[in-house]
């Protein structure tokens, strides 16, 4: 029903939320390699893709179909282990954690001091904490922002925000249609984004069946290319 649907999209908005916001906070190599690893965050994405279909919002699905590309991007590449060759990019990435790390030393002092007990908190310490925060809280979104100028092909900066991904349409040339693919157990959704119109069109299919048929077809093309 769509009341069940609304309940959907609004649970999956907040758990997506979430898990942006943990995802964003993590400094320690190993845990960031684990969790960037996760599939089960493009999966998240593309299951609100599923609900906003179901609700009609075909833009904002689109939306969320591309952060779960950009996701997939970054689990495929590792990006945490990747080094490049220009010194000033991996030095402008050093210092983008650097500055994350920063922000999660001073959320995680606060919150172990607003976990004691109220009379043996030190609410001076804590307000100092909170100001120190908030300072480099924005020198890190200040500094990221650049950062997405500067190198925005870089998987650490990709991101996907709506307003702009929707502004940008409007530059597809008139003869040129963008394609994205939704792949779900039994069908394959298939995004065509033009200047003006955006359709979807569904084709049923098994996931695994189709994944067999890749397979081959790369079998074959290696082959042949030999």
């Amino acid at each position: 029903s769509k009341n069940n649907t609304a309940k959907g999209i609004n649970y999956l908005k907040t758990a997506i939320q979430e898990v942006e916001k943990i995802k964003s906070k993590i400094t320690d190599s190993e845990a960031k390699k684990i969790f960037s690893s996760d599939e089960s965050i493009v999966e998240l994405y593309q299951k609100m893709v599923v609900q906003l279909r179901k609700a009609g919002k075909i833009e904002e699905a689109l939306v969320y179909m591309e952060k779960a590309n950009a996701e997939n991007i970054r689990i495929r590449l590792n990006s945490g282990n990747v080094m490049y060759d220009d010194t000033a990019t991996n030095d402008a990435i050093a210092k983008e954690r650097e500055l994350r790390k920063q922000q999660s030393l001073f959320d995680s002092e606060i919150a172990k001091e607003k976990a004691k007990p109220e009379p043996l908190q030190h609410k001076e310490q804590i307000a100092q904490w909170e100001k120190m925060r908030s300072v480099t809280s924005g020198q890190y979104k200040a500094y990221v922002n650049e950062l997405k100028v500067k190198y925005p092909n870089l998987p650490e900066f990709k991101t996907v925000d709506p307003a702009d991904f929707m502004s940008q349409r409007r530059n597809i040339p008139p003869e040129v249609a963008v394609i994205s693919y939704l792949v779900t157990e039994q069908e394959m959704s298939v995004f065509v984004v033009m200047k003006d119109t955006i359709f979807i069109k569904d084709i049923p299919i098994d996931r695994l069946l189709m994944q067999q048929k890749i397979k081959t077809f790369y079998s074959l093309q290696a082959r042949s290319s030999k």
